[in-house]
């Protein structure tokens, strides 16, 4: 099984003027580790999402994290 989702894990996954606790990190991690999905490593841009605002209020996160299971 393979699937692409929308969750960051880390710290380094996200820059933002704003810090925060990074919600749905210990549910998502979970249940990864419940049906042995791993994280497949990316390659290319450090950031793939933005929320397009300037400024203080610009925010960058790695989303469309590609998983699967180890089968």
């Amino acid at each position: 099984m393979i699937g692409d989702f929308n969750q960051v894990l880390y710290s380094h996954e996200k820059q933002s003027k704003v810090s925060r606790l990074i919600p749905g990190v210990k549910a998502f991690m979970s249940s990864m580790n419940d049906h042995g999905f791993v994280d497949l490593p990316s390659i290319g841009v450090r950031f793939t999402w933005i929320n397009n605002r300037r400024g203080h209020d610009v925010s960058y996160e790695k989303l469309d994290r590609p998983v699967a299971s180890s089968d």
